[in-house]
């Protein structure tokens, strides 16, 4: 017959043991959480002759297929009937990988005259397993994001397609730091900050340019 203290020290081992496990069935669910694909660090800009440059970073730990679609808005995400049809880049089927990603969208062929000061960028990403979304505005939807004047570059900065995307955004940044600089000596720069702005070339047709 089993004496009152080995049952107090069977139940004591029982009961560590169910904390343990539980602990770690916790634990493996919070990692399990944490590695699951998800999209951040969406941000664009407008690149050279009426391109909108969108950068967005894939975190894909099981090195999962997605399927990836931009959807723009330019009501502040109220409505998405845009319908992105020349991009290129990271979008579209069976998109593999991880880390920074980028969408070359050519909205002045799509929308000649599209211009607003509240556009949304939305990015979807399906697979098998997971729906996940990410979206980034301009405007009312997100002031700290900035679009630059294409015009004032097209002579020094080149998208070199190249490169890896790390050092082109790094050439861009330190490109605008000189026209900052020349702006504060010369007062030439041109910087369209956020808010509106004409997607559109100013040559072409004439039912081609922006109003």
């Amino acid at each position: 017959m089993e004496s009152k203290d080995m049952k107090n020290l069977r139940n004591k081992i029982i009961a560590r043991f169910i904390v343990f496990l539980c602990l770690y069935l916790i634990s493996q669910t919070t990692a399990t959480l944490s590695a699951q694909p998800k999209i951040e660090n969406v941000r664009f800009y407008q690149g050279k002759e009426g391109a909108v440059l969108i950068y967005y970073e894939l975190v894909n730990p099981y090195n999962d297929v997605f399927d990836i679609t931009l959807e723009p808005s330019e009501d502040g995400g109220n409505t998405f009937i845009l319908v992105p049809k020349t991009v290129k880049g990271d979008v579209g089927k069976d998109i593999v990988g991880k880390g920074e990603k980028c969408i070359i969208w050519d909205v002045e062929k799509d929308y000649p005259e599209l211009k607003g000061e509240n556009f949304v960028f939305l990015i979807e990403a399906k697979d098998k397993m997971y729906d996940l979304y990410y979206q980034k505005g301009l405007g009312a939807a997100g002031k700290s994001q900035w679009i630059e004047a294409v015009s004032a570059y097209k002579k020094s900065l080149e998208y070199r397609p190249g490169d890896s995307k790390a050092e082109n955004e790094l050439k861009f940044v330190q490109q605008r730091q000189v026209e900052e600089a020349k702006k504060k000596k010369y007062g030439n720069m041109v910087l369209i900050p956020a808010g509106e702005f004409t997607m559109g070339s100013d040559s072409g047709e004439s039912d081609e340019k922006p109003p």
